[in-house]
């Protein structure tokens, strides 16, 4: 879950819903966003050429097969946004 909070909004917001569940599970990135910020940074000058083969998923894989034998929704199928209220402080 992620929340994203800003100086602008009212104390008791719905922050959390602006995070959709990951339909590639949990801790991966779409190949598609890879190419994306890759040809982002390229044009921008950031890097002089995209690279290939400089993604990998063994980790984010080995990690998803384990929460998924621990019962855990690597989806974000059963989530639900809560509440949460914003308090200076955190008080």
């Amino acid at each position: 879950m992620s929340l994203i909070m800003t100086a602008s909004l009212p104390p008791s917001v719905f922050l959390n819903e602006t995070q959709p569940p990951n339909p590639n599970g949990i801790g991966t990135v779409p190949k598609k966003s890879i190419a994306q910020t890759a040809n982002i940074a390229k044009t921008y000058g950031v890097i002089k050429k995209a690279p290939s083969n400089a993604t990998t998923y063994q980790y984010a894989d080995r990690a998803l097969n384990l929460l998924k034998k621990a019962g855990v929704d690597v989806w974000g199928k059963k989530y639900k946004p809560i509440t949460v209220k914003v308090t200076e402080g955190g008080k």
